[in-house]
């Protein structure tokens, strides 16, 4: 569709299309992650809670996705080291970060739950600064 639009508005109507779908996409996947991290744990939240775990999530994946695939296409020669095992190896070591990336997003998630939990709970007495001791007595003296 960008190539139509290219030939018959220019173009500058093509990238702007290109750019809506990147940017539905990323909507989409954040949507998804968010429904996760909301629906995963067995805790009562609220959903604009997990939102900020779900974003770091998708951004790191994009960036993880996109660094590896730099990395894999000037660097690494798995196909040299392992022959036809080199795509499985590349897609483990993909799978193993992209799922570190979405549990990291997750303890964001439970760092940021527990911060506004915290927060709201105000406590009623304040410590006392200095705990003063008292001197030994008999009783308390071990034999």
């Amino acid at each position: 569709m960008a190539e139509s639009l290219a030939g018959s508005y220019g173009g500058c109507l093509a990238g702007i299309w290109t750019a809506l779908q990147w940017i539905a996409a990323a909507v989409c996947i954040v949507a998804a992650v968010e429904c996760t991290y909301f629906l995963g744990p067995n805790v009562k939240q609220q959903l604009g809670h997990t939102l900020v775990g779900a974003i770091f999530a998708v951004a790191g994946w994009l960036a993880l996705s996109y660094g590896l695939a730099v990395y894999f296409h000037r660097f690494a020669n798995l196909n040299y080291t392992y022959g036809a095992l080199g795509g499985i190896i590349a897609l483990m070591l993909w799978l193993y970060l992209s799922f570190f990336v979405i549990l990291l997003g997750a303890e964001i998630n439970g760092e940021v739950i527990k911060a506004r939990r915290d927060r709201a709970v105000q406590p009623t007495q304040r410590l006392p600064e200095k705990v003063e001791q008292k001197p030994a007595e008999g009783s308390d003296i071990a034999a």
